[in-house]
C-alpha cells in the first residue's frame, strides 16, 4: 500500500538522473523496515510548468509525498520522513542548494480505499 510520489519541477531532470533518484528512494524505503516491499510503489512526476521562488531558472522544487496505511507509530513515521529527506539530499547533491524540498507523510484511510495487489502472495 505505501506510495512514495516525487513531484518535481521540469528542470530537475536537466540537473540530476531522476531514474537514479527514484531507485535510491525506493531502495531506502524498502529497507527501512517500515514498509512492505511487495506493496511499495515509488514514482516521479515532472510538472509540466513550474515557477519556483523568485523565478530563477536554476531554482528547483521537489515535493515528496509518502502515503502509507495505518499501523505505524509517530516515531516510525518521523523516522521514515527523515530517511526520505536524507536520501533526497544525497541524491540531489549540489542541486540541493537550489532546491525547495518538502517531504510529507499522509495516512491512507483503508475504509476509503480499494486495493488489489497481485504482487502479494498472502492476499
Amino acid at each position: 500500500m505505501p506510495h512514495v510520489i516525487i513531484e518535481h519541477s521540469p528542470n530537475l531532470a536537466e540537473r540530476i538522473d531522476v531514474s537514479a533518484l527514484v531507485h535510491s528512494v525506493h531502495v531506502a524505503a524498502m529497507h527501512s523496515g517500515i514498509v512492505p516491499a511487495d506493496g511499495l510503489r515509488t514514482r516521479a512526476l515532472a510538472a509540466g510548468h513550474a515557477e519556483v521562488g523568485d523565478g530563477d531558472p536554476n531554482n528547483v522544487y521537489v515535493a515528496v509525498t509518502a502515503r502509507l496505511g495505518p499501523g505505524r507509530t509517530e516515531e516510525e513515521q518521523q523516522r521514515f520522513l527523515q530517511l526520505l529527506v536524507d536520501t533526497m539530499l544525497v541524491q540531489l547533491g549540489d542541486v540541493a542548494a537550489d532546491t525547495a524540498l518538502s517531504v510529507e507523510y499522509q495516512l491512507i484511510d483503508p475504509r476509503l480505499r480499494i486495493n488489489r495487489n497481485g504482487l502479494r502472495k498472502d492476499s
